[in-house]
């Protein structure tokens, strides 16, 4: 039987979280044309043990499932591009290793794929959080292509890959020009965008199928950094290549201008680099509707006294 839905799993220090993650993969409704790719990327725990272990309970998921070794640890892109390539199923989703799935959610994306002949299907997520969850309907508001690539670029809309099933022939396009390895942070953002640009029709389940876990704090999005920072300015710049347009570039002026915002407290760009940078994002910004007055006013204060700036910024907590 042909593969329907392929899914791909990064695996990296993860023992705490693979066995409820793995679980909830192998006693999915689709029982048949689904396939599994684990990518371990030399994780240092026993995680791919305990994965081994699960595996084991599910028989009838041997031949379906795969486990690939990296040589050595590469990183979330390159773990995801390993199951890119080894993935042959008609539509591909990525899975993140620390999290969760519903049991049904592939064969209902699948079927809304099949029914409506999209070439992506996307559905709501519950963010797990320590104490609480909240459903969050992170879809978009549109099923059309281009207008849900502004509501990426300006953030209207989150972009996870894990709650997006795409066609294989556009998963797995172009992939190396969009995403390089050394940019981890906002790669959903990259490969969504990059997607979209190559998808006719898009269908969407307004269903919660996809279990975020935010309890792991040692999780890239949890990790922040300077580093984290810089690709996101790398990443902002990759978009612009790929998206001339007016239509795209004002989505993108607002993003980069709440990258600067964000920066401004932190040390994570020298004076030099964000004025460079703001030399671009300050048009628009007095009209944005997305910033307070004071933000306003503490931005440009920035491109005349950027440390009063950052100071001030830390003593007015909580402004946008």
């Amino acid at each position: 039987m042909s593969v329907k839905v392929s899914v791909c799993i990064p695996v990296y220090g993860v023992e705490k979280y693979i066995e409820k993650c793995a679980r909830s993969l192998f006693e999915q409704t689709m029982r048949e044309g689904i396939e599994f790719i684990f990518v371990n990327d030399c994780t240092p725990d026993k995680s791919i043990e305990i994965l081994e272990r699960v595996l084991s309970e599910y028989p009838h998921r041997k031949a379906q499932t795969e486990i690939i070794h990296h040589e050595k640890n590469s990183g979330l892109v390159a773990a995801r591009k390993t199951g890119l390539a080894h993935a042959t199923g008609e539509y591909i989703i990525h899975c993140d290793s620390d999290d969760w799935v519903e049991l049904d959610m592939y064969e209902k994306m699948y079927l809304a794929a099949k029914e409506n002949d999209a070439d992506m299907v996307y559905c709501d997520y519950i963010r797990e959080m320590p104490d609480s969850r909240k459903e969050i309907g992170s879809g978009g508001t549109t099923q059309n292509a281009n207008e849900l690539i502004c509501e990426f670029l300006s953030r209207k809309t989150v972009w996870y890959l894990w709650n997006r099933m795409y066609r294989r022939e556009i998963a797995q396009k172009d992939y190396s020009a969009t995403c390089q390895e050394h940019i981890s942070y906002m790669e959903d953002g990259l490969r969504n965008c990059s997607m979209l640009r190559h998808c006719r029709k898009i269908s969407c389940i307004r269903e919660p199928l996809y279990h975020y876990n935010c309890c792991n704090l040692s999780a890239m999005t949890y990790c922040l950094s300077q580093k984290s920072r810089k690709m996101a300015i790398e990443a902002i710049a990759i978009l612009d290549r790929l998206f001339p347009e007016k239509k795209y570039q004002k989505a993108l002026d607002y993003r980069l201008r709440q990258s600067l915002f964000i920066m401004l407290p932190t040390d994570f760009i020298t004076p030099g680099e964000w004025h460079k940078l703001y030399k671009r994002a300050k048009w628009g910004m007095w009209k944005d509707k997305h910033f307070s007055f004071k933000a306003k006013c503490i931005f440009y204060l920035a491109c005349i006294n950027y440390p009063l700036a950052g100071y001030i910024y830390k003593k007015l907590k909580g402004i946008s």
